[in-house]
C-alpha cells in the first residue's frame, strides 16, 4: 500500500478521516471528495410535525461498530411515554440485540426488521430525528464517512450521532447536529431530551445542514472539483 501512494499522481479520501489513515501510511497530498448527497435534491425541510411520541430513527446494518447496544441503553433513560426508538435494518446482531432490548426492559424500542423502499421513506417521513450512534469496533473499525447522516438530514430529521471516524465531516457539532462520545447512552439521551424539548434549536440544525450539504455534498460541486484535478494532471 505504501508503494502505491508513492505511484499515485493523485490520492482521494471519502473523508477527512480516511486521509488521516493513507497520509499515516504514507506522507502524501490527499483531496477530499466525498460522496453526495444521495436525494436528488440538496433541499432540506422544516422539523416533521409530532404525532404522538418523538419518534428517534436509526438505519443501518446490525453490526457491531454501528453502537446499537448503547442506543438501546439510551432508549431506557427516556420517557417511555414520550419516546419511541425505531431501529430499521438487520444483521448478525439483530437477535442478540432483540434479547439485549427485552433484558433491559426497553419497551420504547421498536425493530422494524429490513423495510421496502416506499417503507423506509415512510419511516423517514414519520420520525421526528436521525441516530447513528457508530463506535470503533473491536476490530478498530468504524464509519467512513456516514452518507445516511445526510439522507436523513434531506428528509428534515435532525441528527444525533458519534464523534467517531468521518462522522464529523458530516455533523459539526451545533451547527448541523448534535455530537456526542461514542459509547455513551447518557449523552444520546441528553441529545434526544434537548431536540425534543426545542423546535426552534431543530430548526436551526437542519437549515445548517442543508448549508453544509450545499457546500461540501453537492454532487455537481464533487464531480467538478475531480474533472478539474484531472486537467491539471494532464498538463504535466
Amino acid at each position: 500500500m505504501k508503494f502505491i501512494i508513492g505511484q499515485a499522481n493523485a490520492i482521494f479520501a471519502n473523508s477527512r478521516f480516511t486521509a488521516s489513515k493513507i497520509s499515516a501510511l504514507r506522507p502524501a497530498t490527499i483531496e477530499w471528495s466525498p460522496y453526495g448527497s444521495p436525494l436528488s435534491s440538496g433541499k432540506v425541510p422544516p422539523p416533521h410535525v409530532r404525532k404522538g411520541r418523538y419518534k428517534i430513527l436509526f438505519v443501518g446494518r446490525h453490526i457491531e461498530r454501528k453502537g446499537i447496544e448503547y442506543l438501546i441503553q439510551a432508549a431506557n433513560l427516556l420517557d417511555s411515554q414520550k419516546f419511541e426508538i425505531r431501529i430499521v435494518g438487520k444483521g448478525n446482531l439483530t437477535e442478540s440485540l432483540m434479547d439485549f432490548a427485552q433484558k433491559i426492559h426497553a419497551e420504547n424500542v421498536t425493530f422494524t426488521g429490513p423495510l421496502s423502499p416506499d417503507e423506509l421513506r415512510k419511516e423517514y417521513l414519520e420520525s421526528n430525528c436521525f441516530v447513528l450512534p457508530a463506535i470503533v469496533d473491536s476490530k478498530g473499525d468504524t464509519e467512513g464517512l456516514g452518507v445516511v447522516l445526510i439522507e436523513a438530514m434531506q428528509y428534515g430529521l435532525p441528527v444525533v450521532a458519534s464523534d467517531v471516524g468521518g462522522i464529523p465531516d458530516v455533523v459539526v457539532n451545533d451547527e448541523t447536529g448534535i455530537l456526542v462520545p461514542e459509547k455513551n447512552p447518557e449523552a444520546l439521551a441528553r441529545a434526544f431530551q434537548k431536540l425534543e424539548s426545542d423546535p426552534a434549536y431543530e430548526a436551526k440544525l437542519l437549515k445548517g445542514a442543508e448549508q453544509r450539504i450545499e457546500e461540501c455534498f453537492n454532487w455537481e460541486k464533487i464531480a467538478q472539483k475531480q474533472i478539474e484535478i484531472y486537467k491539471d494532471l494532464l498538463k504535466k
